[in-house]
């Protein structure tokens, strides 16, 4: 979804000396977030995963009003169903989806269904919503827990999800929780895009390290050593999720002890509260956006979208999975968002990346390259958002056995251009239109030379 951005400057929202709340943060001493705020007198109040934290009006250039689609939503849903038509009331459905508010998704198809409608998408979606609804019992555990012997897990479930973790309990079921939503959006997008899979039928496997050192031990014990320099690996032998927690690397290790040594030196303690916060948000980004994004290459396989790994190239799945990795302000964002890391990555990339070498997998299986990731997540993208239909033909295509002998990497142009058609030049400079235009949320709205003025120009945002 795109629009414009009214933007305004702090002091015009505390001017009146009355509350008002804001999502777009941008600090004095660097960095920003999209967080919920309320700023009254001389103080701001921030809405963090961890609970409230307060901070000097003066240590921020801008808060934007707006930006909380939890508190969008109930105009929407009424909005859609006063207009009465299945069209308006399932572009609700997808746009809760789409920025994470999975429950309320559900909840609304569920309203939808007992309406009646003959919508395909809206049909398809509440036939997936149902198969959700049931619990799903355990997978067999042991294989996964003679592995990783002897070192302990605690064990959390959900629905669909059974999460071994060495973590405390509140920062395991966050972590759960995400997962849960993420399995419950890839089944019901692919489900009302009209593409064949199932719902979990047993609860999916994830475990959750708390250091890296024993992370990599497990994945060099268990014959996958060659992604030891990962944060994260989905096991296909295993049919498991394998990650560890971000403070356990030394980047973050790094950042706690700046902030000690700060405080020894005689910081303030808003100083070290923002150097705190900000140092937490981005291990959450990374925690969390690794648990959806390895779960997305999980429930590839499991749903049967690409029943055997070779069905898609690497492109695909690592496109597809980055779709659903968005985190801001410490919480999962939905899927198919402007991806606020990968985006940067992008317009860093020289020459500007070309459509057929990167259909046809070139660079792969050299180790983790930045770029090669980037051009992933932007074409999914594009496609995903563009072309929805010719998108889903092409994965049809991918995943239907074939007796076609040619190389992955011919099946996959061959198949490409079968949904997108032979001008693929044309496809490749809409492609790149696309991604120029896009911008996040905290782009869009980022304080400019002329701040604080009141209103800067409108941006396409996502």
């Amino acid at each position: 979804m795109r629009k414009g951005l009214a933007v305004v400057a702090l002091v015009g929202l505390v001017a009146a000396g009355v509350p008002s709340s804001a999502e777009l943060v941008y600090f004095a001493r660097g960095g920003q977030a999209q967080l919920s705020a309320t700023s009254e007198g001389d103080e701001v109040r921030l809405e963090t995963p961890d609970g409230p934290r307060v901070f000097p009006r003066s240590d921020f250039l801008a808060i934007v009003p707006g930006h909380r689609p939890a508190e969008e939503w109930a105009a929407r849903r009424e909005a859609a169903s006063g207009r009465g038509t299945a069209e308006a009331r399932f572009a609700a459905f997808w746009w809760a989806l789409e920025n994470g508010l999975t429950s309320e998704a559900v909840a609304y198809l569920g309203a939808i269904k007992s309406e009646g409608t003959n919508h395909d998408p809206t049909s398809r979606a509440a036939s997936a919503a149902e198969a959700l609804a049931l619990t799903c019992p355990d997978p067999d555990l042991e294989r996964v827990r003679a592995r990783l012997s002897p070192i302990r897990f605690r064990e959390v479930r959900s629905a669909h999800v059974v999460l071994l973790h060495q973590v405390g309990e509140a920062e395991a079921q966050e972590r759960l929780d995400v997962i849960e939503r993420v399995v419950r959006t890839f089944t019901l997008t692919f489900a009302a895009r009209g593409a064949d899979i199932s719902s979990p039928r047993r609860r999916l496997i994830s475990v959750y390290f708390a250091e890296r050192r024993d992370y990599v031990r497990f994945l060099r014990a268990s014959g996958a050593g060659a992604f030891d320099d990962t944060q994260g690996y989905y096991h296909p032998g295993l049919h498991a999720v394998f990650a560890f927690d971000a403070r356990s690397t030394e980047e973050h290790r790094a950042g706690r002890r700046a902030i000690a040594n700060r405080a020894r030196e005689g910081a303030s303690r808003s100083e070290l509260d923002h150097r705190a916060l900000m140092l937490d948000l981005g291990r959450r980004t990374t925690d969390l956006g690794i648990a959806a994004h390895e779960t997305a290459h999980q429930l590839t396989a499991e749903s049967g979208l690409a029943p055997r790994p070779d069905d898609f190239p690497t492109w695909l799945h690592e496109g597809l999975a980055a779709q659903f990795e968005v985190v801001r302000g410490g919480r999962w964002a939905g899927f198919g968002r402007a991806n606020d890391l990968r985006l940067p990555d992008w317009r860093t990339i020289r020459p500007r990346p070309r459509l057929v070498p990167l259909i046809r997998d070139a660079g792969f299986g050299h180790g983790y390259r930045r770029d090669l990731y980037a051009e992933s997540w932007a074409l999914v993208h594009f496609l995903w958002k563009t072309r929805p239909r010719e998108f889903l033909t092409f994965l049809e295509r991918l995943r239907t056995p074939s007796p076609d002998t040619q190389s992955r990497p011919d099946r996959t142009l061959k198949a490409f251009r079968a949904a997108f058609g032979d001008d693929l030049g044309a496809v490749e400079a809409a492609w790149h239109r696309d991604l120029d235009g896009l911008r996040t949320p905290l782009e869009s709205s980022r304080p400019t030379g002329d701040w604080p003025v009141g209103v800067t120009r409108p941006g396409p945002e996502n």
